[in-house]
């Protein structure tokens, strides 16, 4: 991906993970979010959060994330070249 390249997501939120076969008939594996883990999680993958929504849906709350790249976090200070 380069450099300002733009992600929208849509999680579950919540603790833990849980299989479904609600709405679809078709099984489907959820893992549940919570916002300072999606935020961390994002940044250290070289992600800035534009927007972070907590949404209530029909049945569970969804977190609905859109993030743009840029660098990742240096591990070590960058010596000038």
């Amino acid at each position: 991906m380069t450099s300002g390249g733009v992600l929208a997501i849509t999680l579950k939120e919540g603790d833990g993970e849980a299989w479904t076969e609600a709405k679809l008939g078709r099984p489907r594996h959820f893992t549940y979010w919570r916002e300072p883990a999606v935020r961390a999680a994002l940044l250290n993958s070289g992600w800035q959060v534009l927007s972070l929504e907590h949404v209530e849906g029909r049945v569970e709350p969804w977190l609905f994330v859109t993030a743009r790249t840029g660098q990742v976090p240096s591990k070590s200070p960058r010596r000038p070249v």
